[in-house]
């Protein structure tokens, strides 16, 4: 879900940018630290007025920004390290299940699914009103680690469909997944002279300072 039930939650969408503090290199840093946004390019799909994003070290991360409205939301993310200066991050959403796995939700996002066992199809309990019309929302979860999210129309046509990969994560004990075609995910590149870009599906960017703590 999370394609346009709750576009906030897209919102998140890394992309990073880092100014390095003096005296040290891209490569003695790295990404993982503290980093505050400073600007964003004039086509930003989202206009933030703060945000702070959090890289671990264990390849994972949160980004939490204020939105014009004034409304604060915090996304989780996976990040991996291309080479030197540059990472790749993707959103993950974390999937909770009833103990029964009957009944399944996203993150904070109310809209139940019913189901039975995680491995398998999971429909909204109730459609979904969205700006061009009502529609009806399905997971697939497979085996493999792969699975798709998909729009129905209330005759049943398919009006989009997007894959997704799932992970079981060990540490906060439930499934997780992302979608690898999100126009969302981020390309970062760390500069020569410290400071970097994060640019999302070639399109648009941010840039971000490290908090020194």
């Amino acid at each position: 879900m999370r394609k346009q039930i709750k576009i906030v939650t897209v919102l998140g969408i890394l992309v990073f940018a880092c100014i390095l503090s003096a005296g040290c290199t891209s490569t003695d840093t790295g990404i993982p630290g503290t980093w505050e946004l400073t600007s964003q390019s004039d086509n930003a799909t989202y206009v933030y007025t703060s945000g702070t994003i959090i890289f671990k070290e264990d390849g994972t991360g949160f980004k939490t920004v204020t939105s014009e409205d004034g409304d604060p939301f915090t996304d989780l993310f996976i990040w991996t390290r291309v080479n030197e200066t540059n990472y790749h991050s993707s959103f993950r959403y974390i999937v909770n299940l009833t103990e029964n796995e009957t009944a399944l939700t996203v993150d904070g996002d109310p809209a139940p699914f019913s189901g039975n066992g995680f491995i398998g199809t999971w429909t909204l309990d109730e459609p979904m009103e969205l700006d061009d019309g009502i529609f009806n929302g399905t997971f697939l979860f497979e085996e493999n680690g792969t699975g798709s999210f998909a729009w129905h129309y209330q005759n049943g046509t398919l009006k989009s469909t997007y894959p997704l990969v799932w992970e079981w994560d060990k540490t906060g004990g439930y499934y997780t997944y992302y979608y690898p075609d999100d126009d969302y995910t981020s390309e970062f590149t760390i500069l020569p002279d410290g400071t970097g870009i994060a640019v999302y599906h070639e399109t648009y960017w941010e840039t971000y300072n490290r908090i020194i703590l």
